[in-house]
């Protein structure tokens, strides 16, 4: 039985750092880096169930599914 409780334990915080995952950055205008660079930033422009769209200060734009943006960070103020 203890086996079961720590299996649903390690379950739970698994699927809230997923949530929080795919969270990140993802509100419109939230300030974005690459691999919390100062010099490779962006800002959100949109948001939808999928993922969401990064216009990069270098001025390209991307699309990022919520499930693949492990190297984007919530930018520090301080980087900015």
């Amino acid at each position: 039985m203890k086996e079961w409780v720590t299996v649903l334990r390690a379950a739970d915080a698994a699927a809230r750092w997923h949530v929080h995952q795919g969270r990140k950055g993802s509100s419109l205008g939230q300030r974005v880096a690459w691999h919390d660079s100062a010099d490779d930033q962006g800002t959100v422009r949109a948001s939808d169930w999928s993922g969401v769209r990064i216009e990069w200060d270098n001025g390209k734009n991307q699309f990022f599914h919520h499930d693949n943006m492990g190297e984007v960070e919530v930018a520090r103020p301080n980087l900015a």
